[in-house]
C-alpha cells in the first residue's frame, strides 16, 4: 500500500477548522500510506489525528520535526487546524509543500462544540467563520499546490474524494487501499487514530 520509494518528495499539510473534517483527511491519507505520524493527541471521547510531535509547538521545534521527517521520508505530513494562523512562519521550510484544506459548514462545527464542549453556539459560530475566512485569505497568497475541499460532499461521494485526493498527490495506491480509504469515511474510522 502506499507509493514507492524514491517517489517526488512532497509534504502533506492537511489545513481547515477544529472540528471541521481534518481528522477525517488524515485518517484517509493513512489509509493510502502517507505517513502523518505515530502519536496522536487525544480530545474527549476520540483522537484528533494531531501528531503531538507538532502539536502546540513553537516554530523552532516544528522547523525541526520537519528536517528530520524530510530526511526518513519521501512523503509525509501532519494536520494542525491551529496552524493556518502561523503557516507564514514555516512555509518556506517545506520541501514541495502540498496543502489540503478542507471547509465544512460553520453552523455544523458550532454545533459540534456545543455538544461536544458545551461552548455557546454563538460564540462557536463565529470562531468558525474567522478561522475559515483565515483559509481563505491564505489560499489567495499561497503559489503552492492547494487542494480545496467541502466536508459534506466528500462524505456525500466518497469514492470522488478519495480518487482526487490520490489525483492531487500524484500516489500510486492499489484499488483495496482506495476501499479502505472510503471504508475509513463510511464507519466513522476516523474518530480512532
Amino acid at each position: 500500500m502506499g507509493y514507492e520509494r524514491g517517489t517526488v518528495q512532497k509534504t502533506v499539510i492537511v489545513l481547515g477548522c477544529y472540528r471541521g473534517g481534518t481528522s477525517m483527511v488524515t485518517a484517509v491519507l493513512k489509509s493510502l500510506g502517507v505517513f502523518m505520524g505515530t502519536r496522536f493527541g487525544k480530545e474527549s471521547g476520540g483522537s484528533n489525528h494531531e501528531d503531538l510531535q507538532f502539536q502546540g509547538k513553537n516554530t523552532e521545534t516544528i522547523r525541526s520535526m520537519i528536517k528530520k521527517r524530510n530526511e526518513q521520508n519521501d512523503v509525509w505530513g501532519w494536520k494542525d487546524p491551529g496552524l493556518i494562523f502561523r503557516i507564514g512562519e514555516i512555509e518556506d521550510d517545506l520541501r514541495n509543500p502540498h496543502f489540503i484544506t478542507i471547509f465544512r459548514d460553520p453552523y455544523a462545527i458550532a454545533l459540534s462544540e456545543f455538544h461536544r464542549n458545551h461552548r455557546p453556539l454563538m460564540e462557536g459560530l463565529k470562531t468558525a467563520l474567522g478561522h475559515t475566512q483565515a483559509l481563505v485569505m491564505f489560499h489567495e497568497r499561497t503559489m503552492n499546490p492547494n487542494h480545496l475541499i467541502s466536508y459534506e460532499k466528500a462524505m456525500n461521494d466518497k469514492a470522488t474524494f478519495v480518487k482526487n485526493l490520490v489525483d492531487f498527490l500524484g500516489l500510486d495506491v492499489s484499488a483495496k487501499a482506495m476501499a479502505d480509504a472510503e471504508e475509513v469515511m463510511t464507519y466513522g474510522g476516523y474518530t480512532q487514530a
